[in-house]
């Protein structure tokens, strides 16, 4: 038999290699730019959203302690209540969207949204006194419980129809897109936040705060308008098929498909949570009282105070967590590699939700009276 030429692979030098990567990186762009209507659905409202996330995060802490004139540690507290408690809503509702679809899961959760800053709003606007237990902190935190559970709606949601409407080709660089736009938004929220502030102090009084609350409150409507007008059943489908046509994708819509899941019994879930949040609010990490008890034990040299109640508090938070994960074999966080993941990147999310906690606060009193704090 005649020898086959083999010939060897293409050599190419350091121009070519950066030429074609721009080249492929360009067509990239391209076909996200070309993407369906319907994905830019997701991406224009999550600038709004993300404008309106990172502004609240920015004046929250703020808002707490003079607004609601509550002390610097009961304000960390609330601000904790919040990003940790969207952690925990996205644990608990984020196959929400996979059971109900990624259009409905959207405007649900921006309508829980308008629901919950609307109270965050008119609890500033109400002057029904101010102080820990007060009208104003429950109408404030009642709100803020609002919001903290549409994001365990949103936030799947949102990147379930980055996945539903982008191709292997394109799905990677929408992913970053969306990622990039919450931050083009969060960029946004200072400019808006220091403009309305300033110009509303005398009808907001101390500091004008609760206008941007209310601000806020109205971009969260036009976010909801459009997500409806853009994400529509026609785009959506026309999206679906078009995404389908040109992946070569024959199967039939996930959304369309119905599965009969066995049912969850949720009350001892329900009951455990419940439990956990009772014991943390009497334990000397939120508000202590007198029914608690304090001792200390020796261990390895090392004495250790011990709160009671924040004991039996995370023992009932990992009973929560177990109980949860027992009847959802699915779950991601039955993976364990999946769950290190996500665990070690908990420091890092710890200091981020930090610095906008501490920046605010930072700025105003180190600067008090400049521009800077201003």
């Amino acid at each position: 038999m005649p020898e086959q030429n083999k010939q060897n692979p293409e050599t190419k030098n350091l121009s070519e290699i950066v030429s074609d990567a721009f080249k492929e990186l360009n067509e990239t762009f391209i076909a996200f730019f070309k993407a369906p209507k319907a994905l830019w659905g997701v991406n224009v409202p999550y600038i709004i959203e993300g404008l309106v996330y990172f502004g609240i995060l920015t004046i929250l802490g703020k808002y707490s302690s003079e607004n609601l004139s509550v002390n610097d540690a009961q304000a960390g507290l609330i601000y904790s209540f919040v990003t940790g408690g969207i952690t925990f809503s996205m644990l608990m509702f984020g196959g929400v969207s996979d059971k109900i679809g990624v259009r409905k899961s959207l405007a649900l959760a921006f309508i829980l949204f308008i629901v919950g800053r609307f109270f965050v709003a008119l609890s500033g606007s109400l002057h029904m006194g101010s102080g820990l237990w007060s009208p104003m902190f429950f109408m404030m935190t009642s709100g803020l419980l609002i919001m903290v559970l549409a994001y365990g709606l949103y936030q799947p949601a949102a990147y379930a129809g980055v996945k539903r409407y982008t191709t292997p080709k394109t799905a990677a660089m929408a992913y970053a897109a969306i990622y990039g736009f919450m931050n083009l938004g969060a960029f946004l929220s200072g400019f808006i936040s220091s403009f309305t502030r300033k110009r509303f102090e005398d009808v907001f009084p101390p500091n004008g705060l609760t206008a941007v609350f209310w601000v806020y409150v109205g971009l969260t409507g036009i976010a909801l308008l459009v997500s409806l007008v853009i994400l529509s059943k026609k785009n959506d489908q026309a999206a679906v098929v078009s995404v389908k046509a040109e992946a070569g994708d024959t199967s039939k819509d996930e959304e369309e498909e119905k599965e009969i899941k066995p049912k969850i019994n949720n009350i001892p879930l329900i009951a455990y949570a419940l439990v956990m949040l009772g014991f943390f609010l009497l334990s000397g990490l939120a508000f202590d009282n007198p029914l608690n008890v304090h001792f200390s034990i020796q261990l390895l040299k090392l004495n250790l105070a011990i709160d009671l109640f924040l004991f039996i508090a995370a023992l009932m938070f990992m009973l929560t967590i177990f109980e949860f994960l027992r009847k959802r074999p699915l779950h991601p966080f039955r993976d364990k590699r999946f769950t290190l993941f996500i665990f070690i990147l908990i420091p890092v999310q710890t200091l981020f939700a930090h610095n906008w906690l501490t920046i605010p606060y930072y700025l105003d009193r180190a600067f008090a009276g400049s521009f800077v704090g201003e």
